[in-house]
């Protein structure tokens, strides 16, 4: 009678545990229409990577080289420290001034915009998320540069056969990769979301 009385205790128990797990069409919190959001966690570690690298080599870019004088590495490629007063690969460089506070300020706006973006994916997806975070991280290496400096250290200088292709950085491989990646998103991975959904 003993045995019986706890076996029945013990399904009794086993129900009301059953009947405490969520219903599968409850959500978590931060969820909607059953997909979870990004934890900016995870990413915030890739972009502190990339900002990471991008800084340690522009303060060896300025304790190593002599400005504007390359350093031979390839037949493609020297490293020569520059100082770009511009946007990414020199845009602009010579305006006159006025484009510092205009690129720190285009730098914020965009980065919250990406931030804002970055959280509301969906914690499945993995491309998007990770341009978004190469953009970031990119961005947040030359805003710093810029806001503290005035310009932003390039030192990457790739030429051929008497073409030289302007001087770039850690930050700026970021952001053309993060780009290259969000017009491949929108050419080709969008659309297969949208069917899927």
């Amino acid at each position: 009678a003993q045995a019986a009385a706890a076996e029945r205790h013990d399904l009794a128990d086993s129900g009301r545990r059953r009947d405490q797990r969520p219903a599968p069409h409850e959500q978590a919190p931060g969820c909607e229409r059953g997909q979870c959001r990004v934890d900016l966690g995870d990413r915030g570690v890739g972009v502190g990577v990339e900002g990471g690298a991008d800084y340690f080599t522009k303060v060896w870019a300025t304790e190593s080289l002599v400005y504007g004088w390359p350093r031979f590495v390839q037949p493609w490629l020297n490293w020569t420290l520059a100082h770009n007063t511009g946007a990414a690969f020199s845009f602009l460089h010579d305006a006159g001034g006025w484009q510092r506070r205009f690129f720190v300020t285009v730098g914020v706006l965009v980065s919250i915009f990406l931030l804002i973006w970055l959280k509301r994916l969906p914690s499945g997806s993995r491309w998007l998320p990770l341009a978004i975070v190469l953009l970031l991280g990119g961005a947040w290496g030359n805003l710093y540069d810029r806001a503290l400096q005035g310009y932003v250290v390039d030192f990457i200088h790739v030429h051929w056969a008497g073409w030289n292709f302007p001087a770039f950085n850690i930050a700026d491989c970021g952001i053309t990769v993060g780009a290259i990646m969000l017009v491949i998103d929108s050419l080709f991975l969008e659309a297969r979301r949208e069917s899927k959904s």
